[in-house]
């Protein structure tokens, strides 16, 4: 999982200085093995549900990963593939509340442990609008998704499920400081937030959800060690750092350019290179979580 974290990372890195920087024709360009690996690991059941909630539903948290679909989708011109995300996205929102969030359905074997706390469920559903965010602004700045006659009815369905997002994005909004309380400390985190407002940002052509996205990424690019990694639990660590970075890219893909987000990720990723054995293995030495 690691090894395929990094080789996403390159191929961001590679990416943005892609000829024609549209985020869905960029995706698109990034054809890719992994890519097709990814996208086949969190394929959707025939409902619709991912991860935990292939069971039962639990909550959105872990429906994180539809993009992968989508960007696979866009690579391979395959109107299926761009069909499981859309299916992803609408098994999530059976389950939105009138006032933006969604349903929690804890299950029986974990029942001890109480219900989560509102930064808890405001975190869960930032995760999982960071992936819809991002695979929703894919498709629509990607030519043939927007032009081709094959994508007329995906299209179709994803205009049904655009009118949905304006109420989530009130709802993460509403808990922003939540959110930066709890993940205060955890760049990765920030950086899955900063992405959650600035996809919804750009779908819903929101100012208020671009202004929460730079206040997010400002506190992630505040805790970077000189050495160049981001800084988890006091230290480093060579799996966060690597998320943080993968995220950071992809906000730089968007078009985000602010912050010194470019060149703090480049010298991350510098330190990361220094973090794998010859074999690929990524050395797990004196992380610190």
């Amino acid at each position: 999982m690691r090894y395929t974290a990094l080789c996403v990372i390159f191929i961001f890195v590679v990416a943005i200085h892609a000829e024609d920087a549209t985020f869905g024709n960029t995706i698109a360009a990034m054809s890719n093995p992994v890519a097709a690996r990814r996208a086949k690991r969190i394929a959707p059941d025939e409902n619709g549900a991912m991860g935990r909630n292939r069971n039962a539903y639990f909550h959105v948290r872990f429906q994180l990963g539809l993009h992968h679909l989508a960007d696979y989708g866009l690579a391979e011109k395959l109107p299926q593939a761009v069909g499981r995300f859309l299916d992803a996205a609408e098994y999530s929102f059976r389950y939105q509340e009138d006032d933006g969030g969604f349903k929690v359905a804890i299950p029986t074997e974990l029942s001890d442990l109480g219900p989560p706390s509102q930064a808890d469920r405001a975190s869960g559903i930032a995760f999982f609008m960071y992936s819809l965010g991002s695979g929703v602004h894919a498709l629509e700045t990607n030519r043939w998704f927007t032009e081709s006659d094959e994508c007329k009815a995906l299209r179709a369905r994803l205009a049904a499920l655009k009118i949905k997002l304006p109420n989530t994005l009130s709802y993460l909004l509403k808990h922003r400081d939540q959110l930066k309380l709890a993940d205060g400390a955890a760049p990765n985190r920030l950086l899955f937030n900063g992405l959650a407002f600035y996809s919804l940002g750009r779908i819903l052509a929101s100012d208020d959800a671009m202004k929460a996205a730079s206040e997010f990424v400002v506190m992630a690019t505040r805790q970077v060690h000189e050495q160049g990694y981001f800084i988890e639990g006091g230290g480093f660590d060579s799996s966060y750092n690597g998320v943080a970075v993968a995220l950071g890219f992809r906000l730089l893909l968007m078009g985000y350019s602010k912050d010194d987000l470019d060149p703090i990720c480049r010298k991350a990723i510098r330190w990361q290179q220094g973090c794998i054995y010859d074999a690929g293995e990524i050395l797990t030495d004196g992380n610190t979580r």
